[in-house]
């Protein structure tokens, strides 16, 4: 939520309007960047999956791999009503997996644009190789069902550019129980990416009618602007250390409410910004996306 502080009139030369600005809470109690978001919870489903013989299916973690044929289950997977673990007797095996075979399983991670320090735990009887968008991560070794005993985390620089993940885990059993559960957890970015459509380098004359343009995509690009996402102007000030924040002057009430107008024929938004009484030089124009905040929303445009 952003809150107008104050605002003054500069001089008589140049007058805007002046605003303090601050972040001070998120809906939900969970801020942009919030961490340990759950993208793939212990018990979840939508896992295809094959049993194997030992060191059987190789190549199967790489994202290219056609499992098309593989069967659908849930996790965990084991060996219910056996051996010495206690998750083998607490009915939280969903799919069975024979004792002394490999299991291969695969499943779509989604992610937010911006999302970071992605991380996998999880319980596994006996070891797990855990790849994540075909980059192996590491084996991990257990025995009798260690919980915790999985523990990868995925560097930044592995994470699709468009949100889709693939997460690969090849179990192996050597006998009596096996079992295998995983959590996917990560710290979320924004919604959106912010696609400029004006050009940002072209300078305004003082006085004139700025037109800032922008599409909402994904992390690869992909236009998902929707004329039902509210994108509301918060802020304005200058790229200097001297400038203040400010309200968002609009031309002759183009943009009620200083929201942004989705444009059909943009495919994206457009707020036609007033730049009288602005000083030469780089400004910055905050917006809110649905109400949410982030330091990425913003666009800029020089006036001279």
């Amino acid at each position: 939520m952003l809150r107008i502080a104050s605002w003054f009139a500069r001089t008589a030369s140049a007058v805007v309007l002046v605003c303090l600005l601050s972040l001070v809470a998120q809906p939900g109690g969970v801020s942009a960047q919030g961490a340990g978001i759950i993208a793939v919870g212990y018990g979840a489903g939508g896992y295809l999956y094959q049993q194997v013989a030992p060191g059987g299916g190789a190549g199967f973690e790489q994202p290219g791999y056609d499992a098309s044929s593989w069967a659908t289950g849930a996790a965990a997977f084991g060996s219910p009503g056996v051996g010495p673990c206690g998750v083998n007797h607490n009915g939280s095996i969903k799919t069975t997996w024979a004792v002394n075979t490999d299991l291969l399983v695969r499943k779509a991670v989604s992610l937010n644009p911006g999302a970071s320090n992605v991380v996998i735990t999880g319980t596994v009887d006996n070891n797990a190789t855990v790849s994540f968008n075909g980059v192996n991560l590491g084996t991990f070794f257990s025995g009798n069902c260690i919980q915790g005993a999985i523990f990868a985390r995925v560097p930044d620089s592995l994470l699709a550019a468009d949100g889709n993940n693939l997460l690969a885990i090849r179990g192996q059993d050597f006998g009596v129980a096996s079992y295998l559960d995983v959590q996917v957890t990560y710290d979320d970015g924004p919604a959106y990416a912010v696609c400029p459509l004006h050009d940002a380098t072209k300078a305004h004359k003082a006085g004139s009618t700025a037109p800032l343009k922008l599409q909402l995509c994904d992390g690869a690009g992909a236009n998902l602007s929707d004329p039902s996402i509210v994108v509301n102007a918060s802020g304005l000030y200058q790229a200097d250390p001297t400038a203040a924040t400010s309200l968002v002057p609009d031309a002759g009430n183009a943009n009620p409410d200083q929201d942004f107008r989705y444009a059909a024929d943009l495919g994206g938004y457009i707020y036609n910004l007033k730049t009288t009484g602005l000083g030469s030089g780089t400004w910055v124009v905050t917006f809110t996306v649905n109400g949410e905040a982030d330091p990425s929303y913003f666009v800029t445009f020089d006036v001279r």
